[in-house]
């Protein structure tokens, strides 16, 4: 992913199904290599009430699929994420 950090904040982060999850909270950063490892994504309403206790997501940046103007896609759905990660608090 080529894109700073600061111009991910924010956007809507979908799944594989086009289910809306939540927005980039932040982009978390290598300190040596200065790429994007992963992201903490602020989840929206729906995604919280289907990850009742959390509110954030922290996903492995391997997990995009693509990014759009306003719109950061994932290779998998939110069911397959739930599964493996475990949320931030």
């Amino acid at each position: 992913m080529s894109n700073a950090p600061s111009d991910l904040r924010e956007k809507l982060v979908c799944d594989w199904n086009n289910f809306a999850i939540g927005r980039i909270h932040e982009a978390k950063v290598d300190p040596k290599t200065k790429a994007i490892r992963s992201l903490v994504i602020s989840l929206s309403p729906e995604a919280h009430q289907r990850m009742p206790g959390a509110a954030n997501l922290v996903i492995p940046v391997d997990y995009v699929f693509g990014v759009r103007r306003e719109q950061v896609t994932l290779d998998r759905s939110f069911d397959e994420i739930r599964r493996l990660e475990a949320p931030a608090r």
